[in-house]
């Protein structure tokens, strides 16, 4: 058994797979649906998700492979110029972990939830603590933002 490598036509010849024209007509249509990426950002995204806390590495657990009510989720996940630790894009819901490295950023984060808030999201604040204390509580108040029966941010 060997292996043939697909010839594909460059897409300067009008060729290629044809991916790319559903997602730009989708973002002609709505430019908010995906946030603007730029390489940085894709790379320390990358590294954030190597270097993950013992915390998100839990949460992510709770939260992979459409374990909650069927959403899909990403980390480290690149919305403006900020970095969403849990992301479903799908329901529009950010979930941020908050641990030491929040100590004495509340107006920080306060000015970024706005942000974020303005490009449509939901945003719901996690400690540490709280996860590890009660894990079940974390994963009842993702599940009610989901299902809508949490509308306001907490």
């Amino acid at each position: 058994f060997t292996r043939r490598k697909m010839q594909v036509p460059s897409p300067a010849c009008g060729g290629g797979l044809g991916r790319g024209l559903k997602r730009r007509a989708k973002l002609q249509e709505n430019p908010k649906i995906m946030p603007t990426y730029r390489k940085k950002n894709i790379a320390r995204a990358r590294e954030l998700r190597k270097n993950q806390t013992p915390y998100e590495a839990k949460l992510w657990q709770l939260l992979r492979a459409h374990r909650m009510e069927g959403f899909g989720w990403r980390r480290q996940y690149p919305i403006d110029n900020y970095f969403a630790d849990f992301a479903c894009v799908e329901a529009k819901l950010i979930v941020e972990l908050d641990g030491a490295s929040h100590d004495g950023r509340a107006e920080y984060d306060q000015n970024r939830d706005g942000v974020l808030r303005e490009l449509g999201w939901r945003v719901l604040r996690v400690s540490n603590q709280e996860l590890m204390r009660a894990p079940n509580d974390v994963w009842l108040s993702i599940s009610g933002f989901l299902s809508g029966e949490i509308l306001l941010q907490r």
